[in-house]
Formats: structure tokens, C-alpha cells, sequence
């Protein structure tokens, strides 16, 4: 059943003792955090795999994000690469993913996935094999270029300089998407899936705080973070009318919040010589 699960797949899956090693363990040691990764997917998947499928990449590459961040776009690594999809700042810049004081565009998904579509789709350009794109976005390009070199192959499994992160980093992948094609039959029967991220958008014309903001719409300041996590700090950019900036506000609210910012007295509201030079 799971050489089946593994068919099913539109990425090449290899049932490897590294990937079988990783699927018992996710089902063991790692059930905790899978279940975790499962239950944010559920969120994120449906945005990522259209993305992916617009820019003609397989839609089971999605589940990279959970090997990279288990699908949190806050997520920090210890090499300060950011986000869903762990982009460092110079890979961010290459995809004109903006950061600044107010903004890191690495932990938006919607922003950070079509820029990870492209960096993969660069990748598959240079490699011509998924194996090596999995690895590649996770050591850099160039490593991987030494690695082969130096290995004289470019089959991954044979390849052996490679850093025991990047190592573990494709069967880890090949081991999630078995294990997602089917959940319950590995173990995961209670999952508290969460439903796609749906919002309004506001358009601003000056800086709103974000507690304000949950304030106007009947809602947590936790779930306005969640909707913006680009968002550095906790208030929203300076804006104007002709650079404005769009707040992401839960689904039906956008109204809501409108009507009642407008009674929102100026002494409470962000005044411009607050932000720090």
C-alpha cells in the first residue's frame, strides 16, 4: 500500500531505507509534531498546490513547506533563514521579496510561495531531477554543484559530501507526502485540521495598530497577526493615499471595521512622529 501511495505522487518517490526510516519515526518520536504540521497544512495547502500548478510544478512539491517550516510562516531558522519557505534575505532579494522596518514579505505565504514556485522552477531548469531541487533549495545551489563534482554522480542517493541536513532533508520529504496521501492509515486519526486562510482586505491610509484593528472587527489581536504575518511590528506601516497599505481583516468584516475605525478618536489612534527615525 505504501509503494501505492508512493505511485500516487506526481514527484519521484523513492522507498529508500532512509524514507522508510523517516516514516516510522514521524509515526513514533515525531507523531507530536507531525500532527502539528498536518493540522496547519490543511490551511495552506490549497493556496500553495494552486500556485504551484499555475507555474506548472508538480502540486506534491507543496508539501516541501513542511519539511522547511511545518507550514509556519514565522518560522526561524538557525541560519536566520525566514518564513514558510525559509528563504534567506539575499534569496529573498533575488525574488523581490521586500524587508524592511515594518514588513518581512518572507513570512506572507501568498508573497513568499509564488517566489519559492520560481527559485524551484530555476533549480529544475539546472538539475533536470526533482531529487536534486528538493536538496538543492535546502543546501544552495552551488553545494550542490560541488557535490556532484565531487561525488562524480548525480544520483542523490550516491552522492555522499553532502551536509547531514540535506542528507536527511529529501527522504524526510519523500516520507511526509506518503504519510499525507493517507494520514489514518499511518496513525493520524485526530487531527484538528484548520480550514484555509480566507480575509478581507482594508486599504489604509495611515498607520493602524493592530490591537486597534482586532478591536473594530470583534476580533483577537493573536488572529490579525496570523492574517498579516508580514507584519514586524504591531502596528501597520506608515501609508498614504498614494502609497496605501492593505490589512488583512477575517472574512465579512471588512465593513465592520470601516464604520467603526471612523469613530475611533485621533488621540487613540498612531500618530506619524511615533514611528522611530
Amino acid at each position: 500500500y505504501i509503494r501505492k501511495l508512493a505511485g500516487d505522487a506526481d514527484v519521484p518517490i523513492d522507498l529508500t531505507p532512509e524514507v522508510l526510516s523517516y516514516i516510522r519515526f514521524f509515526r513514533t518520536d515525531g507523531h507530536s509534531f507531525f500532527t502539528r504540521w498536518l493540522s496547519r497544512a490543511s490551511a495552506y495547502l490549497p493556496m500553495i498546490q494552486a500556485e504551484f500548478q499555475k507555474a506548472g510544478l508538480p502540486k506534491d512539491l507543496a508539501y516541501k513547506a513542511m519539511i522547511e517550516s511545518g507550514f509556519n510562516p514565522r518560522a526561524r531558522s538557525h541560519a536566520n533563514a525566514v518564513g514558510m519557505w525559509q528563504f534567506m534575505k539575499h534569496t529573498g532579494n533575488q525574488y523581490h521579496l521586500q524587508y524592511n522596518s515594518w514588513t518581512d514579505e518572507r513570512m506572507d505565504p501568498e508573497k513568499a510561495t509564488p517566489a519559492a514556485a520560481r527559485h524551484l522552477t530555476y533549480l529544475y531548469k539546472h538539475f533536470k531531477d526533482w531529487r536534486l531541487v528538493i536538496a538543492a533549495y535546502n543546501c544552495g545551489q552551488g553545494r550542490m554543484d560541488r557535490a556532484i563534482r565531487k561525488s562524480g554522480t548525480r544520483n542523490f542517493w550516491d552522492i555522499d559530501v553532502l551536509p547531514r541536513e540535506t542528507r536527511n532533508h529529501l527522504p524526510k520529504f519523500m516520507a511526509s507526502v506518503i504519510i499525507s496521501k493517507d494520514p489514518a492509515y499511518f496513525g493520524f486519526r485526530d487531527v484538528a485540521l484548520q480550514p484555509p486562510l480566507s480575509y478581507d482586505t482594508v486599504t489604509l491610509t495611515e498607520p493602524v495598530g493592530l490591537r486597534l484593528a482586532a478591536q473594530c472587527v470583534g476580533t483577537t489581536y493573536a488572529w490579525i497577526q496570523q492574517l498579516n504575518p508580514e507584519l514586524r511590528r504591531a502596528y501597520t506601516p506608515p501609508s498614504s493615499s498614494n502609497k496605501p497599505y492593505l490589512l488583512r481583516v477575517p472574512k465579512g468584516t471588512a465593513e465592520k471595521f470601516k464604520t467603526n475605525y471612523a469613530q475611533v478618536p485621533d488621540s487613540k489612534k498612531i500618530q506619524m512622529e511615533d514611528y522611530p527615525l
